[in-house]
Protein backbone atom coordinates (compact mmCIF):
# COMPACT_ATOMS: atom_id res chain seq x y z
CA UNK A 1 0.00 0.00 0.00
CA UNK A 2 1.23 3.46 -0.89
CA UNK A 3 2.10 5.69 2.09
CA UNK A 4 2.90 9.37 1.76
CA UNK A 5 4.39 11.81 4.25
CA UNK A 6 3.76 15.54 3.98
CA UNK A 7 6.14 17.83 5.88
CA UNK A 8 5.55 21.55 6.30
CA UNK A 9 8.00 23.90 7.99
CA UNK A 10 6.38 27.18 9.10
CA UNK A 11 8.70 30.21 8.91
CA UNK A 12 11.25 28.20 6.93
CA UNK A 13 12.51 31.37 5.23
CA UNK A 14 13.33 32.95 8.59
CA UNK A 15 15.15 29.79 9.66
CA UNK A 16 17.02 29.40 6.37
CA UNK A 17 18.32 32.95 5.99
CA UNK A 18 21.38 33.83 8.11
CA UNK A 19 20.84 36.36 10.86
CA UNK A 20 22.07 39.79 9.69
CA UNK A 21 24.47 39.98 12.65
CA UNK A 22 26.57 37.34 10.91
CA UNK A 23 25.86 36.87 7.20
CA UNK A 24 28.63 34.29 6.85
CA UNK A 25 27.34 31.88 9.49
CA UNK A 26 23.63 31.23 10.05
CA UNK A 27 22.36 31.54 13.63
CA UNK A 28 18.68 30.56 13.40
CA UNK A 29 18.21 30.78 17.17
CA UNK A 30 18.93 34.52 17.10
CA UNK A 31 15.73 35.10 15.14
CA UNK A 32 13.76 33.73 18.08
CA UNK A 33 15.17 36.17 20.62
CA UNK A 34 13.09 38.94 22.17
CA UNK A 35 14.16 41.56 19.60
CA UNK A 36 11.44 41.76 16.89
CA UNK A 37 12.81 40.97 13.42
CA UNK A 38 11.20 40.58 10.02
CA UNK A 39 12.16 39.48 6.53
CA UNK A 40 10.83 41.80 3.84
CA UNK A 41 10.21 41.59 0.12
CA UNK A 42 9.25 44.22 -2.44
CA UNK A 43 5.99 43.68 -4.31
CA UNK A 44 4.60 46.24 -6.74
CA UNK A 45 6.76 49.03 -5.30
CA UNK A 46 5.64 48.21 -1.77
CA UNK A 47 7.86 46.65 0.89
CA UNK A 48 5.89 43.99 2.78
CA UNK A 49 6.56 41.57 5.60
CA UNK A 50 7.53 38.17 4.17
CA UNK A 51 8.07 36.47 7.52
CA UNK A 52 8.45 37.64 11.11
CA UNK A 53 9.87 36.11 14.26
CA UNK A 54 7.63 35.32 17.27
CA UNK A 55 8.50 38.58 19.04
CA UNK A 56 7.46 40.62 16.00
CA UNK A 57 4.28 38.62 15.44
CA UNK A 58 3.27 38.96 19.07
CA UNK A 59 3.58 42.72 18.75
CA UNK A 60 1.37 42.84 15.66
CA UNK A 61 3.65 42.36 12.64
CA UNK A 62 2.26 39.70 10.29
CA UNK A 63 3.24 38.31 6.88
CA UNK A 64 1.70 40.25 4.01
CA UNK A 65 1.57 43.49 5.98
CA UNK A 66 3.27 46.64 4.59
CA UNK A 67 6.49 47.31 6.49
CA UNK A 68 5.38 50.88 7.28
CA UNK A 69 2.21 49.57 8.95
CA UNK A 70 4.18 46.98 10.87
CA UNK A 71 6.60 49.60 12.17
CA UNK A 72 3.70 51.74 13.34
CA UNK A 73 2.63 48.80 15.52
CA UNK A 74 6.15 47.66 16.42
CA UNK A 75 8.39 50.74 16.73
CA UNK A 76 11.50 48.65 17.45
CA UNK A 77 10.99 46.33 14.47
CA UNK A 78 14.20 45.57 12.59
CA UNK A 79 14.11 44.16 9.08
CA UNK A 80 16.27 42.65 6.38
CA UNK A 81 15.47 41.87 2.75
CA UNK A 82 14.84 38.28 1.77
CA UNK A 83 17.71 36.46 0.08
CA UNK A 84 15.82 34.19 -2.38
CA UNK A 85 18.91 32.25 -3.48
CA UNK A 86 19.88 31.44 0.10
CA UNK A 87 16.39 30.24 0.96
CA UNK A 88 16.12 28.19 -2.24
CA UNK A 89 19.42 26.46 -1.50
CA UNK A 90 18.26 25.59 1.99
CA UNK A 91 14.95 24.22 0.64
CA UNK A 92 16.80 21.89 -1.71
CA UNK A 93 19.35 20.94 0.97
CA UNK A 94 16.62 19.85 3.40
CA UNK A 95 14.92 17.86 0.62
CA UNK A 96 18.22 16.09 -0.05
CA UNK A 97 18.61 15.33 3.67
CA UNK A 98 15.11 13.82 3.73
CA UNK A 99 16.29 11.09 1.35
CA UNK A 100 17.54 9.34 4.50
CA UNK A 101 13.92 8.15 4.83
CA UNK A 102 13.17 7.34 1.18
CA UNK A 103 14.72 7.99 -2.23
CA UNK A 104 11.38 9.47 -3.35
CA UNK A 105 11.35 13.05 -2.03
CA UNK A 106 9.82 16.07 -3.75
CA UNK A 107 9.61 19.77 -3.03
CA UNK A 108 5.96 20.61 -2.39
CA UNK A 109 4.90 23.09 -5.11
CA UNK A 110 1.98 24.20 -2.90
CA UNK A 111 4.37 25.43 -0.18
CA UNK A 112 7.34 27.31 -1.69
CA UNK A 113 9.20 29.33 0.96
CA UNK A 114 9.23 32.42 -1.25
CA UNK A 115 5.47 32.72 -0.83
CA UNK A 116 4.47 35.24 1.84
CA UNK A 117 4.72 33.53 5.21
CA UNK A 118 7.91 31.68 4.33
CA UNK A 119 6.62 28.13 4.89
CA UNK A 120 8.31 25.28 2.99
CA UNK A 121 6.82 21.90 2.17
CA UNK A 122 8.10 18.45 1.22
CA UNK A 123 6.42 15.24 0.05
CA UNK A 124 7.90 11.79 0.68
CA UNK A 125 6.74 8.45 -0.68
CA UNK A 126 7.76 6.15 2.19
CA UNK A 127 5.96 3.04 0.93
CA UNK A 128 7.91 0.03 2.21
CA UNK A 129 10.41 2.16 4.16
CA UNK A 130 8.83 2.57 7.60
CA UNK A 131 10.06 -0.75 9.01
CA UNK A 132 13.61 0.63 8.87
CA UNK A 133 12.64 3.17 11.54
CA UNK A 134 10.56 1.01 13.85
CA UNK A 135 7.28 1.55 12.02
CA UNK A 136 5.35 4.50 10.65
CA UNK A 137 5.09 6.39 13.91
CA UNK A 138 8.79 5.80 14.52
CA UNK A 139 9.69 7.25 11.13
CA UNK A 140 7.60 10.37 11.72
CA UNK A 141 8.97 10.86 15.21
CA UNK A 142 12.58 10.46 14.09
CA UNK A 143 12.07 12.97 11.26
CA UNK A 144 10.39 15.57 13.46
CA UNK A 145 12.86 15.24 16.35
CA UNK A 146 15.87 15.64 14.07
CA UNK A 147 14.41 18.73 12.41
CA UNK A 148 13.46 20.21 15.78
CA UNK A 149 17.08 19.72 16.86
CA UNK A 150 18.05 22.17 14.09
CA UNK A 151 15.63 24.73 15.53
CA UNK A 152 13.31 24.20 12.57
CA UNK A 153 9.54 24.26 13.27
CA UNK A 154 7.81 21.33 11.57
CA UNK A 155 4.45 19.63 11.16
CA UNK A 156 4.19 16.21 9.53
CA UNK A 157 1.53 13.67 8.63
CA UNK A 158 1.43 10.27 6.95
CA UNK A 159 -1.58 9.02 4.99
CA UNK A 160 -2.59 6.95 1.96
CA UNK A 161 -2.56 9.86 -0.52
CA UNK A 162 -0.50 13.02 -1.01
CA UNK A 163 -3.51 15.33 -0.58
CA UNK A 164 -4.69 13.61 2.60
CA UNK A 165 -1.21 13.86 4.13
CA UNK A 166 -0.96 17.49 3.00
CA UNK A 167 -4.30 18.45 4.58
CA UNK A 168 -3.71 16.66 7.88
CA UNK A 169 -0.21 18.12 8.24
CA UNK A 170 -1.46 21.68 7.79
CA UNK A 171 -4.93 21.63 9.28
CA UNK A 172 -4.94 18.73 11.75
CA UNK A 173 -5.13 19.27 15.50
CA UNK A 174 -1.76 17.60 16.14
CA UNK A 175 1.65 18.63 14.78
CA UNK A 176 2.53 15.00 14.04
CA UNK A 177 -0.06 12.44 12.95
CA UNK A 178 -0.04 9.05 11.30
CA UNK A 179 -3.38 8.28 9.65
CA UNK A 180 -3.79 4.47 9.62
CA UNK A 181 -4.18 2.81 6.21
CA UNK A 182 -7.75 2.94 4.96
CA UNK A 183 -8.84 5.70 7.39
CA UNK A 184 -8.30 8.68 5.13
CA UNK A 185 -11.90 9.87 4.98
CA UNK A 186 -12.47 9.71 8.74
CA UNK A 187 -9.30 11.75 9.29
CA UNK A 188 -10.35 14.39 6.75
CA UNK A 189 -14.01 14.81 7.76
CA UNK A 190 -13.49 17.32 10.62
CA UNK A 191 -10.92 19.43 8.77
CA UNK A 192 -11.70 22.76 7.08
CA UNK A 193 -12.11 22.75 3.31
CA UNK A 194 -8.75 24.54 3.04
CA UNK A 195 -7.23 21.11 3.77
CA UNK A 196 -8.17 20.16 0.19
CA UNK A 197 -5.72 22.75 -1.22
CA UNK A 198 -8.49 24.42 -3.22
CA UNK A 199 -8.22 27.82 -4.94
CA UNK A 200 -9.16 30.75 -2.70
CA UNK A 201 -12.17 31.59 -4.87
CA UNK A 202 -13.53 28.06 -4.44
CA UNK A 203 -13.06 28.17 -0.66
CA UNK A 204 -14.87 31.52 -0.52
CA UNK A 205 -17.75 30.18 -2.63
CA UNK A 206 -18.10 27.10 -0.41
CA UNK A 207 -18.04 29.32 2.69
CA UNK A 208 -20.92 31.42 1.32
CA UNK A 209 -22.89 28.18 0.93
CA UNK A 210 -22.14 27.16 4.50
CA UNK A 211 -19.76 24.38 3.42
CA UNK A 212 -16.83 25.01 5.72
CA UNK A 213 -15.66 21.53 6.64
CA UNK A 214 -14.91 18.49 4.52
CA UNK A 215 -17.72 16.60 6.28
CA UNK A 216 -20.16 19.22 4.94
CA UNK A 217 -19.09 18.36 1.40
CA UNK A 218 -19.08 14.61 1.98
CA UNK A 219 -22.71 14.83 3.15
CA UNK A 220 -23.79 16.03 -0.29
CA UNK A 221 -24.42 13.74 -3.21
CA UNK A 222 -22.40 14.44 -6.33
CA UNK A 223 -25.26 16.08 -8.25
CA UNK A 224 -26.09 18.45 -5.38
CA UNK A 225 -22.41 19.38 -5.04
Amino acid sequence: MRRIVSVVCPSFALWAQPHPSDRAHPHPSEWAQSQPWALTVEQRNLVIIHDANPAARAAGAVPGQPLTDARALVPGLRSVSVDPACIERAWHAVAHWLTRYTPLVALDPASPPMDVGGAAGFLLDVSGCSHLFGGEQGLLQDLVERMHAWGLPVRAAMADTPLAAWGVARCGDAPVRCVPPGETLSALRPLPVTALNLPDATVEALDRLGLRRIEDIVALDRQAL
